[in-house]
């Protein structure tokens, strides 16, 4: 049974944006270059393990297409489920705030009439038309 589950899944990675990754890069490799100068020990560990957390996250950042589900992941700090029945609109989006998205070039899905959620696959096309063999209801609004 797990097999054919498997089978009926689609996997979409996060795109990673480098107006997001170089700032941040920029910023952490400031921090681990004073303190291997500074030879603090302490602050090598602790960024080092930020460092690592982030990582994590970008590389953990994924939606799965299973049956009628979107499932959205982000590490252990997102899991969500959504119906994808229930989804009304996907609309491109250009945002900085919080989202489980590793890339400032998003799709906005509305959901459950007043929901909504930003994320940034990498193949947004592909991404788009798996959700609409599922429920062509889809409404793909452009700017």
């Amino acid at each position: 049974m797990a097999i054919i589950k498997a089978w009926n899944m689609k996997q979409f990675n996060s795109k990673v944006g480098l107006e997001l990754l170089l700032p941040i890069s920029v910023f952490f490799g400031f921090l681990l270059y004073e303190a291997i100068v500074d030879f603090s020990w302490s602050a090598l560990i602790i960024t080092t393990a930020v460092i690592a957390f982030f990582g994590y996250l970008i590389l953990s950042t994924k939606y799965i297409i299973s049956k009628d589900v979107l499932e959205i992941k982000c590490g252990f700090l997102v899991n969500q489920f959504i119906n994808i029945h229930q989804i009304q609109s996907v609309k491109e989006v250009k945002d900085i705030f919080s989202a489980p998205a590793t890339s400032i070039y998003r799709l906005e899905i509305k959901y459950n009439q007043t929901d909504s959620i930003t994320i940034s696959p990498k193949n947004k096309l592909a991404f788009i038309q798996e959700l609409l063999k599922i429920n062509p209801a889809i409404e793909i609004l452009t700017q």
